[in-house]
């Protein structure tokens, strides 16, 4: 959403209603981005350089060790791309 800015579109949003799961996905959000008359023009001529990534390890109705795997694994690959701080956080439900 922050890349929207640099077209000239203020306060848009994003909200998950529903989680979807694999296989069957199921998952439903809700976006907002307001009217505007007119997008700014941009030119990426420096891509720039990733500085943290974050994310949530959604997982229901399997063992918490299963979620944490999925965590420590991502954060072993993230950190063997990037030489950066990641955030990843696990999401239990049942």
């Amino acid at each position: 959403m922050p890349l929207l800015k640099h077209f000239g579109i203020e306060n848009a949003s994003i909200e998950v209603l529903k989680r979807g799961l694999y296989p069957k996905g199921g998952g439903e959000i809700k976006v907002f981005i307001p009217h505007v008359k007119e997008l700014g023009s941009v030119s990426f001529t420096d891509e720039g350089k990733i500085k943290k990534v974050r994310g949530i390890a959604y997982s229901c109705n399997v063992n918490p060790t299963l979620a944490t795997r999925m965590i420590e694994t991502a954060r072993g690959v993230l950190s063997k791309c990037w030489a950066i701080g990641n955030y990843i956080i696990g999401s239990l439900s049942n």
